[in-house]
């Protein structure tokens, strides 16, 4: 890459605000959303004026990609026969420009990896102050924060995972403290807009962030204790908040009953995917095309409704919801045999460059985003987040993940 030129260190300063700007929108939603379109100028304009390839510090992850994003808008576009699915897919894969363009910012100079990670922790604290106004000055009953319910509790989990993990890896026990309230400070989140597969995917990479590194430390009571006080903590914010219990004793529950409909709901949606999916396996319906008929044709013939409960189900059906609540399967119905790439992508390449972390000496930054990616996973059985602006956090995490590793090499190489 050229940096010498004034106008390219000038350009070099831009960059870095707008990564900025969006490390301190992750949390708030409003400015992202007009953050997208300028990194995807400033792309172009790396390649027009300062004849700089798209980098990411790998030739083939890169080839990868591109090849994900044109030979998928092709699929799309004859999985529905229209230029709608195609450009669907397209808006889908945009946050894809965050790999390519924080790579080259954090290669010129790591510093700006843990400065755009504070950024993020500003707009974490923004958010945490409305969600606690909400919850004790407005005394609503599902806390909705800025952004809505949906990415509110994903933002807990997030938020959680990270935070646990950097508990975990610092040696002083005052910077310890400090991220063992901020964890419970996400648990709150949580709690308080009752998001059940946010705190069900917490629990889960919170063992796994603790497996890690009694993998690494081989210490099996400090574990224990670790995991204790994670129990004893979350129990106690759970005992003392003003939450309705029903909404969390009922997670695994599928009983065909009213007061559970959202259960059970989720079952007849996944039903009725994998009979989307069987109809048209190859090619797919293309991205969101099939949205207005999602449900109907399999609840009005294969569903029944001789007594009221069945009859009550269906109704809700045919009322309009648009995708399965359930990423993967989703994703399948979309582009039928394609979704092999999606699978690459959600799980190759973060256990790929897992494997790279071990050669890593301060893993901290990496095991938050690995952490962050394993929890997107585990809500996307539940929640239909990658057809939606959620998959921004998958592919900022990914973008940081990779980042951690070519900074450390950088940092390395400058000290030798």
């Amino acid at each position: 890459m050229n940096f010498d030129s004034e106008k390219r260190k000038k350009m070099l300063i831009f960059e870095e605000i707008i990564l900025y700007l969006f490390g301190l929108g992750i949390c708030i939603g409003y400015i992202n959303s007009y953050l997208i379109p300028i990194i995807l100028l400033i792309l172009i304009l790396r390649k027009v004026l300062f004849k700089e390839n798209l980098e990411c510090g790998n030739e083939n992850l890169k080839k990868f990609l591109l090849f994900f994003l044109i030979f998928g808008t092709i699929w799309n576009f004859f999985g529905g026969m229209s230029y709608k699915p195609a450009r669907a897919f397209l808006k889908m894969g945009r946050y894809i420009t965050l790999v390519f363009f924080m790579y080259p910012l954090v290669k010129k100079n790591p510093k700006i990896l843990k400065n755009f990670l504070f950024m993020c922790l500003m707009s974490w604290l923004i958010f945490l102050g409305v969600v606690i106004w909400q919850y004790y000055f407005k005394n609503q009953v599902v806390i909705y924060g800025i952004r809505g319910y949906s990415v509110t509790r994903q933002l807990g989990a997030y938020a959680g995972v990270v935070f646990f993990s950097f508990f975990m890896s610092k040696e002083n026990w005052k910077i310890r403290m400090m991220y063992l309230l901020l964890y419970f400070s996400a648990i709150f989140v949580i709690l308080t807009s009752k998001g059940r597969a946010a705190l069900l995917a917490l629990v889960i990479v919170t063992i796994l962030i603790i497996l890690f590194f009694f993998i690494q430390t081989i210490n099996f009571k400090r574990m224990i204790i670790l995991l204790l006080i994670a129990i004893f903590g979350s129990g106690m914010l759970y005992k003392n908040l003003k939450i309705e219990n029903s909404r969390f004793s009922t997670t695994f529950n599928i009983e065909k009953t009213k007061k559970n409909d959202s259960n059970y709901l989720r079952i007849l949606m996944w039903k009725n995917a994998i009979w989307r999916y069987e109809q048209k396996p190859i090619l797919g319906y293309g991205t969101k095309y099939d949205s207005k008929d999602m449900f109907r044709v399999y609840v009005k013939n294969y569903l029944p409704d001789k007594i009221p409960i069945d009859r009550y189900f269906k109704n809700i059906l045919l009322k309009g919801f648009d995708d399965a609540h359930n990423m993967y399967l989703n994703a399948a119905i979309d582009n039928g045999v394609f979704v092999i790439t999606l699978f690459i992508i959600w799980f190759y390449l973060p256990f790929y460059y897992l494997k790279k972390l071990f050669d890593i000496n301060e893993k901290t930054i990496g095991i938050g985003a690995i952490s962050v990616l394993f929890t997107f996973l585990i809500q996307g059985i539940f929640w239909a987040i990658w057809r939606r602006p959620d998959q921004m956090f998958f592919w900022l995490a990914f973008s940081i993940l990779i980042n951690v590793n070519i900074s450390k090499k950088y940092e390395k190489t400058r000290k030798e």
